[in-house]
């Protein structure tokens, strides 16, 4: 089992980036690039081909405490039972790298990212069909007190 992942040159240039503007860490914007890109839907093919000079990131800080449900929202966005080996590094990666490209985006035309992120989760559409979305959760993890609830938005 790999408890490791390197991810793409651009998203090591994309979090140093936003590390250094908004003083955020890369366990913090791995959550957010994550939730960022299953609210965006499916992968592509073509979010699959990146290469792996970039940061080396270990599943505990990509996830903390909260690897299950993290493979949750992913199962449930491919819409299938996942295998360790195709979940870890395979699709974590792929969110990854493809999400840390839509959170440059995100930065990129906003004035206050804090903000902005607060108004996509409010925007966002359900299937919130489980107990929690990836912004809800996001949004929670911030508290240490994460309850299980139903999407506030």
């Amino acid at each position: 089992m790999t408890n490791k992942l390197h991810t793409s040159l651009k998203t090591q240039e994309i979090f140093s980036s936003l590390g250094q503007s908004l003083s955020l860490q890369p366990f913090i914007l791995s959550k957010l690039a994550i939730a960022l890109s299953i609210r965006k839907g499916a992968l592509a093919l073509s979010d699959f081909a990146t290469d792996n000079n970039g940061l080396e990131l270990s599943r505990q800080v990509i996830f903390g405490d909260h690897d299950l449900l993290f493979r949750s929202l992913i199962v449930q966005n491919e819409g299938r039972a996942l295998r360790e080996e195709d979940y870890f590094p395979d699709l974590v990666k792929a969110h990854l790298d493809r999400g840390a490209k839509l959170l440059e985006d995100e930065k990129r035309y906003t004035k206050d990212f804090y903000n902005h992120l607060c108004r996509l989760a409010r925007r966002h559409k359900p299937p919130c069909m489980a107990l929690i979305c990836p912004f809800c959760l996001l949004f929670h993890m911030k508290d240490r007190d994460f309850r299980f609830k139903r999407c506030f938005l």
